[in-house]
């Protein structure tokens, strides 16, 4: 069986800090990083793919970056790991003994409990180039689009949107909080933030709930 000294299973920030840490202190340990997308895209830019950079392709830290310090990175998700076997399964059956291992998958999308959630042109932020593309594409031929959730990513996205689509497209965020952003700043600078967005023609509708889609 194959063996490394160090799985990690994730290879987006977190996976790729790990990895370039070890090789740095340790340059003959063995690290195979596992993902399950093809590239790896850089998380806090996504929303900027939509109206700076304007190409998925723009945000995406590239693997060769990590050559010269011999990473091993595999585009296969991981399923079962033995943490008494000390291996991992990945492929679809092929395993690999490892002497350390990190999990750094990172975060999903918190999706509520909303009916329709699951209905066409309804999307999640997701760290897939693919997914993201498949967005960008959306952004581009949509008149009217929502966003739910005035937090960071919320207010990124909406405030791309308006920069990629002017005034050819109606933008609105619908936030349960009194402000945007009001989860991690003090009202003063949520209520500049909203000025903000307003002159970008954004409509902001605070304390509302989407019940249904």
């Amino acid at each position: 069986m194959e063996k490394t000294d160090v799985a990690i299973v994730g290879a987006c920030a977190a996976g790729l800090a790990a990895a370039l840490t070890i090789k740095m202190r340790s340059p003959s340990t063995k690290v195979v990083l596992f993902r399950k997308v093809s590239n790896t895209p850089v998380p806090c830019g996504i929303p900027y793919i939509y109206g700076t950079l304007k190409d998925v392709n723009k945000n995406i830290i590239p693997d060769k970056s990590f050559a010269p310090y011999g990473l091993d990175i595999r585009v296969s998700e991981v399923t079962d790991i033995d943490t008494n076997a000390h291996e991992v399964q990945y492929n679809g059956g092929d395993r690999l003994k490892y002497g350390k291992l990190l999990l750094a998958i990172g975060s999903v999308s918190f999706v509520p409990p909303i009916e329709g959630v699951d209905l066409e042109n309804v999307f999640v932020i997701e760290k897939d180039p693919k997914h993201l593309n498949i967005i960008n594409a959306k952004i581009q031929e949509s008149k009217n689009i929502v966003v739910i959730g005035g937090g960071f990513i919320g207010v990124e996205m909406a405030e791309q949107i308006a920069k990629l689509k002017g005034d050819s497209a109606d933008i609105t965020i619908i936030e349960m909080l009194p402000r945007c952003l009001m989860a991690a700043l003090e009202e003063e600078f949520c209520v500049r933030a909203e000025e903000e967005l307003k002159k970008l023609n954004i409509d902001i509708k605070t304390n509302s709930q989407v019940t249904k889609l």
